[in-house]
């Protein structure tokens, strides 16, 4: 394409990029679909549903782009533009305030900045036009994905500005004055250091350490917290939640897996805060911070299976970048929203997309960053008309801050209940053995130095009933039952249910009246599918 010599070029969109896109998503939306029909503990439901939604749309996108394919998408003359998916007719060249680029994910977005008054006599056509008209959005930019199109994107660049250039010097002074009467205020902006988000980091790093020196549990590595250790700290699951335990939703956030876990998270929230703190201040940052942790810790409980023990503050970190995506239409379309939208969906694209998993068996958490970003999303709408262009901040600042200041009262008043739950959870063995046939067999000399172990206790009642010794197991097993602060320590597994599902076949035979007043309290309990299986063998529930 020669387009310095053209009069008339016509650019179309690059089909191969766009084939290979189709067939990724297609094959990512059948990956969705076997994860919906075949859910398991570490994806569960609700992720086969994100990933079916969201590449579902992908897919439906690429199609319709590769349809449209056979159509040009851009083109250009010496006196104007026009693209028919994103305007309904020709734009002049003198129309354009601005030509720059920029690059997001390493793809280069070429903008046209409109002034003012051609902005609102344009007529804009396909999704953007409704999404417009939905909103009251009137956005002045024209933005082309360059890589989406069949052309070098420097050639087209420096094709639109020297037509921009030209189209300026023709106009006539009365058409430049109106030009720059039109031109919008510049917002008032106040930039302070991202002192939340520092001091934030600080204090997750010192919880972090107090989860590894204080852990009543082996840690899996030197870096890395046992589930248990995570359970008795504050980890949120739904089944912990169910059990009146709700304090969990504002303790989780603050807590981490591991060291990379929360590495991930200090270095995006130090990034949030170069952001969004700098422009907002630290009370509207830290109250969008707290509601995303909050909305995040809810979905995780809500969509992922009752016993998965959810932990990390990528919910309130999530809303940080989607508020920031949001808020960025404050401003006028250029480089400083450029910059905000693009340091925001580097972060949240791959955060919302169902990628790799963590080590060391811990699972990133995808409902928990679907709800922060949901819970951001809202807290980004609602920034918007707080923030007139007259204002350096927000006004109201002393909301967010009263309930950011509710959030960690709340959190650091639960924390009062951690200690208790260390005590118990010293009452159990270290290093139990997680195999069951060499738990059996190594009860005995568990129970001698760990005797109110239920794992134990349930364990050698095995043992005894399977040598014989059905008296002695029932003895053992019943005094399991009595123990109850052993058996509501944070993270037994549904032991009281196993205890009594074993001591109910210990004396079916010759009491089954006793064994149905022994199971009864758990036959219409939540379990786990073993389980419910091995209730329902008993044919002691109703």
């Amino acid at each position: 394409m020669t387009a310095e010599h053209s009069t008339h070029v016509e650019i179309r969109r690059a089909t191969k990029k766009l084939l290979l896109i189709f067939v990724g998503s297609l094959l990512f939306t059948a990956g969705g679909v076997f994860m919906t029909l075949h859910p398991d503990e570490r994806h569960g439901l609700a992720a086969g549903v994100l990933v079916l939604a969201f590449f579902g749309l992908c897919t439906l996108v690429a199609l319709w782009q590769l349809i449209q394919a056979r159509k040009p998408a851009f083109i250009l003359t010496d006196r104007d533009f026009s693209s028919p998916s994103i305007v309904s007719g020709p734009v002049s060249w003198g129309d354009v305030q601005n030509v720059y680029m920029s690059v997001a994910n390493n793809q280069k977005l070429l903008h046209l900045t409109l002034y003012p008054v051609a902005a609102d006599r344009l007529e804009r056509a396909g999704f953007l036009a409704w999404l417009g008209g939905l909103f009251g959005w009137r956005s002045r930019e024209i933005v082309f994905p360059l890589s989406m199109l069949d052309v070098e994107p420097d050639k087209l660049a420096m094709f639109v500005a020297t037509r921009v250039e030209e189209a300026k010097a023709q106009q006539t002074p009365e058409a430049a004055a109106l030009a720059r009467e039109s031109a919008p205020v510049e917002p008032k902006v106040e930039r302070v250091a991202p002192y939340f988000a520092i001091a934030l980091s600080i204090v997750l790093a010192a919880i972090f350490a107090c989860e590894l020196g204080f852990a009543p549990f082996p840690a899996t590595d030197a870096i890395t917290p046992a589930v248990g250790t995570l359970v008795v700290m504050g980890g949120s699951s739904l089944a912990a939640v169910r059990d009146g335990e709700w304090w969990r939703l504002f303790t989780a956030p603050l807590l981490h897996g591991g060291l990379f876990h929360l590495l991930l998270n200090v270095v995006a929230l130090i990034a949030a805060g170069s952001q969004l703190e700098r422009l907002v201040g630290a009370a509207w940052f830290a109250g969008v911070f707290c509601v995303g942790a909050l909305a995040g810790s809810t979905a995780s409980v809500f969509f992922n299976p009752p016993d998965i023990v959810g932990v990390g503050a990528s919910g309130g970190v999530v809303a940080l970048f989607a508020a920031t995506a949001v808020a960025s239409y404050r401003f006028p379309p250029g480089p400083e929203r450029n910059n905000l939208l693009t340091g925001s969906f580097q972060i949240l694209l791959p955060s919302l997309l169902p990628l790799v998993s963590i080590s060391h068996g811990a699972h990133i958490d995808y409902a928990a960053h679907f709800g922060g970003a949901a819970a951001g999303l809202l807290c980004g709408l609602a920034l918007l008309p707080l923030w007139p262009v007259d204002r350096p901040r927000p006004r109201f600042g002393k909301f967010p801050a009263a309930l950011a200041a509710a959030f960690f009262v709340v959190a650091l008043g639960s924390a009062a209940l951690i200690p208790p739950r260390l005590a118990q959870a010293r009452l159990l063995a270290p290093d139990f053995p997680l195999d069951w046939d060499k738990a059996r067999a190594d009860s005995a000399a568990i129970l001698a130095r760990y005797p109110r172990d239920p794992r134990a206790r349930l364990a050698h009642g095995a043992w005894l009933a399977d040598h014989g010794s059905r008296a002695e197991a029932e003895k053992e097993l019943r005094d399991a039952l009595a123990d109850a602060q052993a058996l509501n320590i944070p993270g037994m597994n549904h032991m009281e249910s196993r205890i009594r599902l074993l001591l109910a076949m210990l004396i079916r035979k010759e009491r089954p009246e006793e064994a149905r007043n022994v199971v009864a309290p758990i036959c219409a309990s939540a379990l786990p599918d073993f389980l419910v299986k091995y209730r329902n063998s008993t044919g002691l529930c109703p």
